[in-house]
């Protein structure tokens, strides 16, 4: 997201962290910050993607002002949320 919230890119991909590379990488080459929202995988994810030199942080949803005030809950809005 850029600083006015505007989405930069966005796709469906499989959640390993081969794919979730190769996808930045090409994608968006120059991201400033990677988030992931804690969870079963974010701790293997997060490793991966540091290793492959990606900014990535893990971010409880909890935690996060937007999050918590979405009205309606998808997976989706839930990443645009914490974006």
């Amino acid at each position: 997201m850029t600083e006015q919230r505007r989405i930069v890119r966005e796709a469906v991909i499989t959640a390993d962290a081969g794919s979730i590379a190769e996808f930045i990488w090409s994608q968006v080459p120059d991201a400033e910050l990677i988030g992931l929202e804690c969870g079963p995988s974010s701790a293997r994810l997060f490793h991966a993607l540091r290793g492959e030199g990606l900014p990535v942080v893990v971010i409880d949803a909890r935690h996060a002002r937007d999050a918590s005030l979405r009205i309606n809950k998808t997976n989706r809005n839930d990443a645009v949320g914490l974006a």
